[in-house]
């Protein structure tokens, strides 16, 4: 079983939740640590500057206020639906607040939820999304995971070693027919190996970019 997580029951959005998630990858950041690189080679001066903007973003929640949360309709309908979802599931998906590694203690995750099996690991997990109609219809028509969610989902397999698959679940109850409300598509650890390893060998070069910089401010001071 692995032993290098804690798992809190802190709820999402709420002042302990946003406390933890500060000075972290979470699943929505880890696409912004990754370079793009040009046709010469070398890293494009939009990946760059998306990258630095994440470092000043980390920095900058250690040293003031953490910004107020927006939320939109779809995101806040997003949450009322995941319970929902969880119903329908009929798996035994246990809730949790966030996940965070003991050994990589800038290493976060919030999952919609986690499966374990007899013994007691955490093999299998939930990623539940709750789109716009149209949304849905592109993803189901795509046939993929979606682009903007494929490195949350390789975040899962980053956080959670002993993690063997993921359901990415897509619910929307307003369509007219029934079997377009809810789609699942499986992720094996297996079929996005080579990507969860480049991740991580880029986390190593992305975490040296930001104490440098953390350290280069603190510089300023000194």
């Amino acid at each position: 079983m692995q032993t290098n997580i804690k798992i809190s029951t802190a709820e999402q959005w709420t002042t302990e939740w946003l406390s933890e998630r500060a000075w972290k990858i979470t699943g929505a950041r880890l696409g912004d640590t990754l370079p793009t690189y040009g046709k010469n080679g070398k890293e494009t001066e939009t990946s760059r500057k998306k990258r630095m903007n994440l470092i000043y973003e980390l920095i900058a929640e250690k040293l003031a206020p953490l910004p107020e949360v927006y939320t939109s309709f779809w995101m806040d309908r997003g949450k009322e639906m995941e319970e929902i979802v969880k119903k329908i599931y009929g798996e035994k998906i246990e809730n949790v607040g966030f996940v965070s590694r003991t050994d990589v203690d800038w290493f976060w995750i919030s999952p919609d939820g986690i499966i374990r099996d007899e013994n007691g690991r955490i093999t299998r997990a939930v990623e539940i999304k709750s789109p716009a109609p149209k949304t849905a219809i592109r993803y189901i028509l795509d046939d993929k995971i979606p682009d903007e969610y494929f490195w949350q989902i390789v975040h899962y397999f980053i956080v959670f070693d002993e993690l063997e698959t993921l359901d990415f679940v897509v619910y929307n109850p307003d369509f007219y027919a029934e079997e377009l409300r809810i789609q699942t598509r499986k992720i094996t650890r297996e079929s996005i190996a080579d990507k969860i390893e480049y991740a991580k060998n880029e986390l190593v070069e992305f975490r040296q970019m930001w104490l440098e910089t953390a350290q280069k401010f603190m510089k300023k001071f000194n």
